[in-house]
């Protein structure tokens, strides 16, 4: 053997044995006897390879090598592979396990290597069960929020006239509970000002369940953005998909972390094999069952898409959305049941009154992954008397296809009906569509092609003629890069032509020029988003209008200004990095402000996906994810925590004792070593303590350094 210490360790081992054999003999004992497969195998000489399984090394084992089998040291072998050896035998109190054949394992002397690949038909199976159990992502918790959204808006008009608009809402969030007063006013010039209040209280007890009272808000099922006094409730029974066996290998043993639709499941540590997780819940009608697997060989991905029809319930699924009170002055009460009777069939029912007439509308809906058809009956509800209600949607082939009509029962004259084709033609998007409406427009149909003339340029080709009126017109849309686009835009109708032409300019996210043309007039606008959002406009026809909207936020002891919150919950993210692009859902949100914090919110109906955009952030920033999800929550207010995925690194240029670069030199700070660069320079974290270190340079010197926290250049002590 090349290492002499590997050469003299069977020699050593041997006299060792006699010794021992000896001492014994003196004493008057007698030794055990040794099985002949035994005595040869471990007389047979010893080396120290370096073993690796499936390209990892496990370190250094000695092996024996009889009658071209492989006997190696059983500590090689971890928990799980056990079936990776066969008989086992002791030499000099070191267990030898013979190594499967079917390992096919191989020895190179000379680099002293033995190396065989895993076999998973060697491996156990274990089968693990899953549930969808509420899981709060780490580093977020639940806080008592005051905010206050205010909007203001001026108008001035080209006829002189002015207009403005105002208003505030006050809310406080805890938990489950929240609550608000708003306040609204409006007025133009010769009116008088109109002034609305409104006022609720909302308990939300989890995701699918919620009771609110109010006075002016929103009703949830006519689309009513105010006017609503009473009470709202909506609860949803959710018994969900499954997927039966969702399988893992794990060949060096490792750590799985499973999700599904983007919400945590669990994570474990396994031993080497195989695991085979059972009645996995699939989370929403699409996405995927995915498995972060860490082990020896690093990190990889396991997913299996899923996707179901969006119109309709899983079986036994259900939902109810219910409300009770007044409505534009009347006594009003409505409910909606939804209920999934088969994977394919679900069932809608609305029943309401108000100011005394009742009026309902039953609907079953049918749907595969390309085609939905629903068939219902309506009665005095949104607008219909009594009236037969068919849609349908789908795709044939190549084509999509579309098909709507409601039919009065009593008057089929008064039946409106529309149907629409579309398809790809050479890289064009085209369609067909055609309808009748005796109330509106009679009979009437349509024509459209849109599509990239190149990479920069895109076409849109539309006509519709009826019996009442026609149009036709051409938009050329231009968009050289991300901060630029542009279009023009030519309408034709029985009035004569007209012309408008927009053009955007975004040079950063959070602001953007607009300028648009029309009618003989033109109009520029400027828009910003930060601790609130700004836009201002005017026109050359002698308009000019400006509106500011945000919310002050006052949370953990600090208070926040940032853009209005559209949704929710509100997030208060702490990132330790100030001046950093948030994203959600792909929306930009805003940047964090200098002590890295930003505000804003998201939905409650589904998982939301906090994102930075890595390739933006700066040289001396790492991050360790990119994505954040946050699911489950169900506080109105909650904080998240997400320092810990960011560091911060700083440019410190190192100098010998004669002040010169130490260009290509190593530096070691509290333990960590860095390369230097040919201008003798390296990222080093930021500290806020004095640092000490060694300095190494290119040839060969060594000098000890002190850095101060806000150091960037250091020569040697």
């Amino acid at each position: 053997m090349s290492n002499p210490e590997r050469a003299c360790l069977p020699a050593l081992r041997k006299w060792g044995l006699l010794g021992a054999l000896l001492l014994g003999t003196a004493q008057g004992q007698s030794a055990a006897p040794v099985p002949a497969q035994e005595s040869a195998i471990c007389a047979v000489s010893e080396d120290l390879p370096d073993v690796r399984i499936g390209g990892v090394s496990r370190g250094a084992f000695s092996l024996r090598q009889s009658g071209g089998d492989f006997w190696l040291q059983q500590d090689a072998l971890r928990p799980g592979e056990e079936r990776y050896g066969l008989e086992t035998v002791r030499c000099d109190d070191l267990p030898f396990t013979r190594l499967n054949p079917s390992l096919d394992a191989q020895y190179d002397p000379e680099a002293q290597v033995v190396t065989f690949a895993p076999r998973l038909e060697l491996l156990p199976t274990r089968t693990l069960s899953v549930s969808l159990t509420p899981v709060t992502p780490e580093g977020v918790t639940s806080l008592p929020l005051y905010a206050l959204d205010y909007s203001l808006s001026a108008a001035r008009f080209s006829g002189g006239g002015l207009a403005q608009r105002g208003s505030a809402r006050a809310s406080y969030t805890n938990g489950p509970w929240s609550a608000q007063l708003g306040v609204a006013e409006a007025g133009t010039s010769g009116q008088p000002v109109e002034v609305g209040v409104s006022a609720s209280a909302r308990y939300q007890l989890d995701p699918d369940l919620s009771v609110e009272a109010g006075f002016n808000i929103p009703s949830l099922l006519t689309g009513s953005l105010a006017g609503f006094s009473g009470v709202q409730g909506q609860f949803s029974g959710q018994i969900g998909r499954t997927l039966d066996t969702f399988t893992v290998d794990v060949p060096l043993g490792g750590r799985i972390q499973l999700s599904s639709g983007g919400r945590p499941l669990g994570s474990w540590t396994v031993d080497a094999g195989r695991v085979v997780f059972r009645n996995v819940p699939l989370v929403g009608t699409s996405g995927a069952v995915l498995a972060v697997i860490e082990d020896p060989a690093g990190r990889r991905e396991q997913a299996q898409v899923y996707t179901f029809p969006t119109a309709v319930l899983a079986p036994g699924n259900y939902g109810v959305v219910a409300e009770a009170g007044a409505l534009g002055g009347a006594a009003y009460a409505r409910g909606l049941v939804r209920y999934g009777l088969t994977p394919g069939l679900t069932l809608d029912a609305q029943v309401g009154v108000r100011a005394g007439e009742v009026g309902g509308r039953v609907a079953v809906t049918a749907a595969s992954l390309d085609q939905v058809i629903s068939v219902g009956i309506t009665h005095h509800l949104d607008g219909l008397t009594t009236a037969a209600t068919v849609d349908y949607g789908g795709r044939l082939g190549r084509f999509g296809l579309g098909l709507g009509a409601q039919i009065p029962l009593g008057d089929l004259r008064a039946t409106r009906a529309a149907a629409s084709v579309a398809t790809e033609l050479g890289g064009f998007s085209t369609g067909l569509s055609v309808g009748y409406d005796p109330s509106r427009l009679g009979w009437y149909g349509g024509a459209q092609v849109a599509g990239s003339l190149t990479r920069d340029v895109r076409l849109s080709v539309a006509g519709r003629v009826g019996t009442q009126s026609s149009t036709f017109s051409v938009t050329l849309g231009y968009q050289p890069n991300d901060h630029w686009r542009a279009a023009i835009n030519t309408v034709a109708t029985a009035n004569g032509p007209a012309i408008r032409a927009s053009a955007t300019y975004q040079p950063t996210l959070d602001q953007q020029w607009n300028l648009a043309y029309g009618a003989g007039t033109g109009y520029a606008e400027y828009r910003r988003r930060g601790a609130a959002e700004l836009a201002v406009g005017a026109g050359t026809s002698g308009e000019v209008n400006a509106t500011l909207r945000g919310t002050l936020v006052s949370a953990a002891g600090r208070v926040y200004a940032t853009a209005s919150r559209t949704d929710d919950i509100s997030v208060v993210l702490e990132t330790g990095v100030p001046g950093l692009a948030i994203y959600t859902g792909g929306l930009f949100q805003g940047r964090t402000d200098a002590a890295g914090t930003l505000v804003f919110s998201v939905s409650s109906a589904g998982a939301a996906d906090v994102r930075v955009d890595v390739a933006s952030l700066p040289i001396e920033i790492a991050v360790k994810e990119a994505s954040l999800p946050l699911t489950g929550l169900t506080a109105r207010a909650v904080k998240v925590d997400w320092r810990a995925n960011f560091g911060r690194s700083r440019v410190v240029d190192f100098q010998g004792p004669d002040g010169q670069e130490a260009a290509y030199g190593t530096v070691v700070v509290d333990g960590e070593r860095y390369d230097l660069d040919a201008f003798g320079t390296a990222l080093l974290p930021v500290s806020v303590s004095v640092l000490r270190g060694q300095l190494s340079l290119e040839d060969g010197r060594q000098c000890a350094i002190t850095l101060g926290p806000a150091q960037e250049a250091v020569q040697c002590d």
